[in-house]
Parts: structure tokens; C-alpha cells; sequence
């Protein structure tokens, strides 16, 4: 956001209407403000200045930083996806386990391995039998 310059004491310049109207902090630690020195390009602000153009970078800058943001998170997400993968598969054993104790019928190693198998295929898209001995796929 640009402000216009307006002279706060008897020290500053006047307002110059042949230069942008922009305010500008001066160099280093100082508190003082000056009018931008350009010459105005579009309703009385140089380009730099311009409403339009800081919009415009701020656009720029904000959709580089998403996707600075996004590729940076990315291995946060798979790693939060396969601590969910891992809680279903525990709670998937767990429950095999009681249908192990109680009923008389038993799963047999077969189809327990068919259950995890189907499980992981539908979490992730890879099942045992594509994966090779390195766990990378085929």
C-alpha cells in the first residue's frame, strides 16, 4: 500500500506535482519520508508506485509463495497419509484379532492377507503383488 506524500513539518518539501505522489522512507535507520522522485506515469503515480502494479506484484509474490508452500508440505502430507494408513491397518489387525478370540470360525492366513492386501490396495493404489522385493513398484 502506497501513501501520498504530504509534508508533516515546515522541513519537508512541498508536495511536487511533476514528481510521483508515492511517500518514500529514506535510507537506512532514519524516520523521515520524502516524495518518490520519479516522474509520474499514470494518475500521478510512477509505475513502480502505481496502485495497478503493486497489486500486481503482490499477486505475483503470493502465488509464488503457494507454491513454494505446497511443494515444501508435500512430504509432510503422504507422511501425515501413511500415519492414517498405519492407524487403519493396526485397527484392521486388532479386529481381526478379536474375530480370532471370539467366534469359532477363524480367518485363515489367506484371507488375511487378502484383507490387508485389498485394504492397502484401496488407501494407496499398490498392492503386495506389484511391489517388489526393495517395496518399489514394478
Amino acid at each position: 500500500m502506497n501513501f501520498i506524500y504530504s509534508p508533516h513539518t515546515t522541513f519537508d518539501a512541498p508536495f511536487d506535482k511533476e514528481r510521483c505522489k508515492s511517500t518514500v522512507h529514506e535510507e537506512g535507520r532514519g524516520v523521515g519520508h520524502y516524495q518518490c522522485t520519479r516522474r509520474p506515469w499514470k494518475d500521478g503515480w510512477c509505475k513502480q508506485h502505481h496502485p495497478d502494479s503493486v497489486a500486481k506484484r503482490e499477486e505475483q509474490t503470493r502465488t509464488l509463495y503457494e507454491e513454494q508452500r505446497e511443494r515444501r508440505n508435500r512430504p509432510y502430507k503422504r507422511i501425515l497419509e501413511l500415519q492414517v494408513f498405519a492407524y487403519d491397518v493396526a485397527h484392521e489387525a486388532h479386529m481381526m484379532g478379536r474375530c480370532y478370540s471370539k467366534g469359532d470360525e477363524k480367518i485363515s492366513p489367506t484371507n488375511e492377507y487378502q484383507r490387508v492386501d485389498d485394504m492397502v490396495a484401496r488407501r494407496i493404489g499398490v498392492t503386495f503383488e506389484t511391489l517388489g522385493k526393495n517395496g518399489k513398484e514394478n
